[in-house]
Order: C-alpha cells, then sequence, then structure tokens
C-alpha cells in the first residue's frame, strides 16, 4: 500500500496488529477500508489521499486478476458501505469495473445510500 503514503504509514503505526496480520492482504484491506471510512467524512474529494486511494481502489477493481478483485470488494468496498459519505465518494470517484462491482454490492446488501 505504498501508493497511499498515509494509509502505510497509519498500518505501520498501528499497534494492535501483529506483524503476521499486517502481511495478511485481507486484514490490511480492511484496514484499509476501515482507513477510508474515517477520513472521507473529514476531508474534501479533492484529497490528494482520498484521490490517491479511489485510483488505486480503481486499478485493482479493474484488473483481469479475479483474486484482486475479490480482495478490494470484500476487504474494502464492504466497508465503504457504512456511511453515506464513502458510499458518494465511491460513486464519484470509482470508475469501470470497481464502480460496478461496488454497486453490485449495495443492491446485494439492499444498502440505504441515503440517496447521496
Amino acid at each position: 500500500m505504498h501508493e497511499i503514503p498515509e494509509f502505510a504509514a497509519h498500518l505501520n503505526a498501528d499497534k494492535i496488529l501483529v506483524r503476521e496480520d499486517k502481511s495478511d492482504p485481507y486484514i490490511v484491506f480492511g484496514e484499509f477500508g476501515a482507513f477510508l471510512r474515517s477520513v472521507v467524512p473529514q476531508r474534501s474529494l479533492n484529497d490528494t489521499t482520498i484521490l490517491a486511494s479511489f485510483r488505486f481502489l480503481t486499478a485493482l477493481g479493474d484488473s483481469e486478476n479475479p483474486e484482486l478483485r475479490d480482495l478490494v470488494t470484500a476487504g474494502t468496498f464492504d466497508l465503504l458501505l457504512d456511511t453515506p459519505e464513502t458510499i458518494r465518494a465511491a460513486r464519484q470517484l470509482l470508475y469501470g469495473r470497481a464502480l460496478d462491482s461496488f454497486e453490485e454490492l449495495i443492491q446485494r446488501w439492499g444498502v440505504d445510500t441515503g440517496h447521496p
């Protein structure tokens, strides 16, 4: 997650996760989702960390590798369904297959989007 220096620093500073957890991609992407869930409501969608994060998620979500797409969907997108602000950010900043996957999750889980 070197593409997002602020998250990398956040993850490295985390004293709760042990080193083995920090090498598990599903845990790391879950932490990334939690990180975004906490920072998106506090910042502009033009914030460099927010923009870089959603560019990164779009790239992985558009990957030809189904394991990468699953990692992003199960690890991060699920957590972005938790707040109207993160739903709005995802809808505005994700593109292509990544956005399609996110919208499918909204439908699958019957999320009340608060009409963002």
